[in-house]
């Protein structure tokens, strides 16, 4: 529980620390999940930042993605993917974000950020409910952590293993191998930046990684009205197998007759996205069955 506790005190203390009306750097939204952040440079140009909480966090850092494709902002989103340790906490990595920043457009660093500091669980309240969002927070006392003891103070765990409980009953968790899947992804994206061997682009990547979580999490999904293979393990390029359509349209009557010709009642796509993804528009063609027409040209 821990882990999940320390996470929604370090997002109160963002947003308290750095509000909608902050002059440099402000929290548009938060939660346990996802964060989206807004920088603002030199003439008040405003640069929105997204960071996506992971199950596996925080033994690995938050998805972080940008509106702007502008280099100085991909190039501090690729150092936000690549730390570790207690770096990974998106407390830490708020701090990081704003300090490059700061460096990179030129502007005065936000005297709040030498208080950011990871909290420290004292008083857990066992009767709280982790449900509850600020229920274990009037609990908690937020000291600065020394060096020395970070590791030893602040044992978190993942946090889709806080309640096995809870989990099990939550509608949006993902199944085990499609969070295997997304992980796979992670850590072939690691190893690609270390050696340098980057396909397609940071914020392309880290776009399409939230994207794809957030299908595995869908109810249409998971009703298996679609399905969706990588291609060779590539994030940049899927088969999509369409398996459900409205049963008032023709389409429909069209699909029950190729499964009665053919043995198959689906439509299959491919997807390939380009590097200046959500930018450029994916290419997208119906690999089976060969359209004619409006519609599948079957009678």
């Amino acid at each position: 529980m821990a882990c999940l506790i320390t996470l929604k005190l370090e997002i109160k203390t963002l947003e308290k620390t750095f509000t909608r009306a902050h002059e440099r750097f402000q929290i548009i939204n938060a939660s346990v999940d996802e964060l989206t952040c807004r920088f603002i440079g030199r003439n008040g140009k405003k640069f929105d930042v997204h960071a996506n909480i992971t199950e596996t966090y925080p033994s690995t850092p938050p998805v972080w993605f940008a509106d702007n494709d502008e280099t100085s902002i991909t190039n501090v989103v690729q150092i936000l993917n690549n730390t570790n340790g207690l770096d990974n906490h998106i407390i830490n990595q708020v701090r990081i974000l704003i300090r490059e920043l700061c460096l990179l457009h030129n502007v005065p660093l936000p005297s709040e950020v030498d208080s950011l500091t990871i909290p420290v669980i004292t008083n857990q309240n066992p009767h709280n409910s982790i449900d509850d969002p600020d229920s274990d927070i009037d609990e908690i006392e937020e000291d600065p952590i020394e060096e020395s003891e970070q590791e030893s103070e602040v044992e978190d765990i993942p946090i889709e293993m806080v309640d096995e409980r809870q989990n099990a009953s939550n509608k949006d968790d993902m199944e085990v191998e499609h969070l295997a899947t997304l992980e796979r992804l992670r850590q072939s994206q690691r190893q690609d930046y270390l050696r340098g061997s980057v396909s397609g682009s940071v914020q392309a990547t880290d776009r399409l990684m939230k994207e794809l979580r957030d299908i595995y999490r869908s109810d249409s999904f998971k009703n298996n009205m679609y399905s969706i293979d990588l291609v060779d393990e590539s994030i940049y390029e899927w088969n999509i197998r369409l398996k459900s359509v409205d049963p008032d349209s023709p389409l429909h009557g069209d699909l029950l007759l190729l499964k009665e010709r053919e043995g198959k009642d689906s439509i299959l796509l491919n997807i390939i996205f380009k590097e200046t993804y959500p930018f450029e528009p994916p290419f997208v063609r119906v690999v089976h069955p060969i359209i004619s027409g409006e519609y599948l040209g079957l009678r």
